[in-house]
This record gives structure tokens, sequence and C-alpha cells, in this order.
């Protein structure tokens, strides 16, 4: 008789609450029990099931983005800071991240076409979503469309140099 190997099961990643900054792997349970007196909870428990998935999706996507914002503050940028970085998929621990400008959503740089597709704050806008690199975290006090302009250099030594302008950062 041939013995099966003993499978393990799949354990739900860890994900930041929004609202607490605790880390869950039942995120939408915990937010439903814990946080059922927010409004923003209340509106999306009220909603139909498809749209209240959607509703908790964005919640998720909001508490990944608070903790990397986090991060990215208090951190310098380099190979060791991203690896603590969340992002909404696992693709290994050496993938270079990059956040959709629309929704704040983190995946991997190389899937991010994939991403704009699905996008679904694309459908409420006429602005098609661009990946935002994520040194631009770090400097939260400049305007978005300013981010968006140094975003669009290339991560070469031209576009690095002028992305660190102060200069131009000042101007």
């Amino acid at each position: 008789m041939i013995e099966k190997p003993h499978c393990e099961k799949k354990k739900e990643p860890k994900r930041p609450c929004p609202f607490c900054m605790k880390m869950q792997a039942s995120l939408t349970k915990h937010i439903q029990r814990c946080h059922k007196n927010e409004e923003e909870v209340k509106a999306a428990m009220s909603l139909p099931r498809l749209e209240k998935n959607r509703a908790f999706r964005n919640m998720k996507k909001q508490g990944i983005f608070k903790y990397n914002a986090n991060i990215m503050k208090t951190k310098d940028v380099n190979e060791d800071s991203m690896k603590e970085l969340l992002k909404e998929r696992d693709h290994g621990n050496d993938i270079k991240l990059a956040m959709c400008s629309l929704c704040k959503a983190f995946s991997a740089r190389k899937h991010m076409y994939r991403h704009f597709r699905i996008c679904k704050a694309a459908e409420q806008t006429d602005c098609p979503p661009t990946k935002v690199v994520l040194r631009v975290l770090q400097e939260q006090d400049y305007p978005q469309d300013y981010v968006q302009f140094l975003d669009t250099f290339h991560n070469d030594e031209p576009g690095l140099l002028i992305r660190n302008d102060e200069f131009l950062k000042d101007y």
C-alpha cells in the first residue's frame, strides 16, 4: 500500500486592518466583528454580496497601502525594506513592486499590466492607471500631479537624477 505524503494546508496571509493596523489572517471577519460601528463598514454590510466583497477588498487595499506607506516613511528605500512591504499576491521575495495610481493596489511591476485590465477604479475615470514607483511614497508632501510627472521618467541614471533633484522639487 502506497502512503500519501501529508499535505500542509495553505495558510492565509496576514493583512493589516485599515482601522486598527493589527495583522489579521481573516481580515474580513475581523472588520465585520470589531469595526462594525465604522461608517464605511456599515455601508459595506448593507450592499449586495458582490459589491460587499468589492468594498472589503478595497478596505484590504487601504490597509496594505497604509502599512507600506508607514514603512516607506520610516525607512530608507533599499533591498531590505522592500522585502518588508506587503503586496496583494505573493510573487516571491525578490520581486520589484509598484503601486496602481488609482486604486493604490500593490503588485509586482511585471504583473501590473494584468491589474490595469481589471482595475475597478479605472472604470470611474477617464485617465488610465499608471504604475507608481515606491520611492514616491516617501515624499507625501508633493501634489499628486507632480508625483505622476516624476514617475514618467525611466529608472536609469538620468531619470533618478531628475527625480532626486532638490531644485525641481522646490520649484
